[in-house]
This record gives structure tokens, sequence and C-alpha cells, in this order.
């Protein structure tokens, strides 16, 4: 028998050799899994956002960044900025009839502005929010290329 310290060497030996034999395996990929997080929370995270806002039809994209000077820095093409700040005098200019997806700089000020407006709005039916760091180059880029082929 080896003493322990041997024996924890020869553990690690074991598993060494057998590893390139596993990688070697044809094993089936798992399932995709929804990248929602979680499946229940309207929090989208930056990539699903981005094939939502691909794939989802007359969206209203609405960003609550708390300055015009974030907002002018970088935003969706096509979004409406209403700061946090305003968004109870302003809470009349959010449709109804479309899908809402809320948005910020970096994913927190949307976690303080969704409650609000589905506490001053519960007839918005799809509201949801970017978790994160908006993947907002991919997505203009994506929409311009859309645009340019419709010229």
């Amino acid at each position: 028998m080896f003493p322990a310290s041997n024996r924890f060497f020869a553990v690690l030996l074991a598993v060494m050799t057998a590893l390139p034999a596993l990688a070697d395996e044809k094993r089936p990929m798992p399932p995709p899994v929804s990248r929602r997080i979680p499946a229940s929370s309207p929090a989208l995270t930056p990539a699903d956002a981005l094939a939502y806002m691909k794939e989802t039809k007359n969206l209203y994209i609405l960003d609550v960044s708390t300055t015009d000077e974030k907002f002018n820095k970088i935003h969706f093409v096509g979004a409406v900025h209403i700061p946090l700040r305003e968004l109870p005098v302003r809470i009349g200019e959010i449709p109804s009839d479309r899908p809402v997806l809320l948005n910020c700089r970096t994913g927190r000020t949307v976690q303080e502005a969704y409650p609000a407006i589905k506490r001053l709005r519960p007839d918005i039916k799809e509201l949801s929010y970017i978790a994160g760091t908006p993947l907002f180059q991919e997505y203009n880029d994506f929409a311009n290329r859309q645009r340019d082929t419709l010229k």
C-alpha cells in the first residue's frame, strides 16, 4: 500500500492518464439552455437581449440612462431616452401595445426602472430589461444593415 502522499500522486497520475481518452470520446452536446436570468425573470443577458431585439417586430427600446450625456455617448439605434428621474412624469409616453425593452449603460439603472414601470403601468404586458452591459455596437451594426437592405 502507498503512503498517503504517494496515494495522492498515484490518483493524480491515473486521472491525468485518463483525461486524453475522455477528451477523445464523442459525447452528445447538452441541450441548449435558456439564458434568461432566471426563466421567470424579465431580465435578459446581453446576448439574449441582442437576439430578442433582432427577432422582435415593433420593439420599443427605452433607454433609462440617468443623463443625456450617457445617452448621447452611445445608444441603440431607434431607442427613446427617458431618464430614470423623469419616468414618473413621462410614463405615459411608453406604449402598452408593443414589447418594451429597457436598457442603460451597465444594467444597474434598469433594475430601478423596471419595478417603477410595472407599478405605474401594469397595462404594459411585455416588459423586459437587459441585465448587464448592452451590446450596442452589435445591434446598431445589425439595424444599420437592415436599413441599408430596405433602401
